[in-house]
């Protein structure tokens, strides 16, 4: 029994302190063990195939024996980590074909950020601050800094470098709505730096600028991001943007442009961590537009498309919030499970065909996107068409039914 628990840093280059003893990037034995660790928290408790582990490890260039390898690694990291055999057995636990790490005997920076957004989104609006403030303060770095290029470290730095600009711009509105335009500046101005496109950031800078009486710099700031987006992306800033720019010009009483709270949102039962949700009700009614069209038996396909942390998945966590009477299935894409053919919608589809009292005889082709069905019988071969006329005998037996997919640029090409 591990006597203490681990205390995980990931934001910035990986440590580890454990039973006063404290571990940096070079301090597991060597780079593939390290890398082993890495891994394993990525999945965030979740066991890791060994096939996927060499993948992270050699890429394309898997050795024959990479089973045999990644038990040395693993052998190696335990020694590391703990002295004791039993605790480490304990950290890293082995599983059938895969490994995972005991997230429940650590403290990792990660968790306590996602906790503290999530109590961010349960609480009121000063308190909900001062939770954000607190997140921010661990994300002082990016995530596995010490491992730059590995896919599956850049899937997770990712995935924090948008939850660090949410909470940026979030903690931004949040310092507007008390009048505190210099901290909003300051979040404003550090989530532009991580997304220089987002005119969100840039939004919120300029109206702080405003507010505080420095209307130039804040009409400079305006034309400073206008002569980027069209340098480089050739585009002209959205509507909203040019909005806010005209009511500077215009001298427009501030107090009028600042953000209202809105109401408070409760943690959903998805777990994700929710913040204020500001300024989405016409991509609300639009989704809720395009999914009455769907009912009356039209087929929709909604692309979400935005800047990274500007919200495209909490829009959807409240968009399926307000689904009542419609079946929902939702995954999410990995680059992990690319070279898997249409592993997202098959997960998708799961959840909708627990719902549903299907014998796997009635759709036999099911059974090549989900294999479960087979139930032992000797697996037929099924083509791509095969599997679509499932899906969509699926989709009219279910309906009014909506598929939603995150992160979709990272999906096979199959799905």
């Amino acid at each position: 029994m591990c006597s203490s628990a681990l205390t995980i840093r990931l934001f910035g280059s990986i440590a580890v302190a454990h039973g006063g003893r404290s571990l940096g990037p070079r301090g597991f034995g060597g780079a593939r063990p390290k890398q082993v660790l890495e891994i394993l928290l990525a999945a965030r408790g979740g066991p890791v195939p060994v096939e996927r582990l060499a993948e992270g490890l050699w890429g394309e260039h898997v050795p024959g024996n990479f089973a045999a390898s990644i038990q040395t690694f693993v052998s190696t990291l335990r020694r590391h980590l703990c002295a004791d055999t039993g605790c480490a057995r304990e950290l890293i636990v082995t599983e059938r074909g895969a490994y995972r790490f005991a997230v429940e005997h650590a403290d990792i920076d990660l968790d306590r950020f996602d906790r503290l957004l999530a109590r961010a989104g349960r609480a009121s609006s000063e308190a909900a601050r001062r939770c954000l403030i607190d997140a921010l303060s661990l994300a002082t770095a990016e995530v596995l800094e010490d491992e730059p290029y590995a896919d599956w470290a850049e899937e997770l730095r990712g995935t924090y470098k948008g939850r660090v600009i949410g909470a940026s711009l979030e903690a931004a509105d949040a310092a507007l709505i008390a009048h505190d335009y210099q901290a909003a500046l300051g979040h404003a101005q550090a989530a532009a730096r991580l997304d220089p496109f987002s005119e969100r950031a840039h939004r919120t800078g300029m109206l702080a600028l405003y507010a505080m009486g420095r209307a130039h710099e804040a009409l400079e700031g305006y034309r400073r991001l206008r002569s980027l987006l069209v340098g480089e992306l050739g585009l002209e800033p959205s509507a909203q943007t040019r909005s806010l720019e005209a009511a500077i010009l215009r001298q427009d009483d501030a107090s009028s442009l600042l953000p209202r709270p809105s109401r408070q949102m409760q943690l959903r039962s998805s777990g994700q961590p929710w913040l204020l949700f500001l300024g989405r009700r016409a991509e609300l009614d639009l989704l809720g537009q395009r999914l009455a069209s769907a009912v009356g038996g039209d087929f929709a396909m909604v692309l979400v498309e935005g800047e990274a942390g500007i919200g495209k998945s909490r829009l959807l966590d409240e968009f399926a919030s307000t689904l009542d009477g419609v079946r929902v299935g939702r995954a999410r894409c990995s680059a992990l499970e690319q070279h898997l053919s249409r592993v997202p919608l098959a997960a998708a589809l799961r959840g909708v065909l627990d719902q549903l009292d299907l014998e796997p005889s009635q759709l036999p082709a099911l059974r090549g996107l989900l294999p479960e069905l087979a139930l032992g019988e000797r697996q037929a071969e099924f083509g791509e068409v095969d599997v679509l006329e499932a899906i969509v005998e699926v989709t009219r037996r279910t309906a009014p039914l909506v598929l939603i997919l995150d992160d979709l640029h990272l999906a096979d090409l199959g799905t």
